[in-house]
């Protein structure tokens, strides 16, 4: 599956001058995001600022199996009756 990662935004901290005044900001990360909220695969992620940016990434996806396990006792049931 091929994903096209779109540039969203440059994050940047301030710089201040003696008094804590801002006087102007640099660069610390570029983030790219791919897909949209609801989509089956959508995401994001960051490159740090001065980084070369590279023209394929390679991601592969480790798949997990998650198990949930509950007592009763945290379990709590209502019935409400009009």
């Amino acid at each position: 599956m091929k994903i096209k990662a779109i540039y969203d935004q440059t994050i940047t901290k301030a710089i201040r001058n003696n008094a804590g005044e801002v006087i102007g900001y640099e660069p610390t990360t570029h983030h790219y995001v791919f897909g949209k909220v609801g989509d089956d695969i959508s995401g994001g992620f960051y490159i740090k600022a001065g980084t070369e940016i590279p023209k394929l990434l390679e991601v592969e996806a480790e798949q997990k199996i998650v198990e949930m396990k509950i007592t009763l006792s945290e379990i709590a049931i209502t019935i409400e009756t009009n």
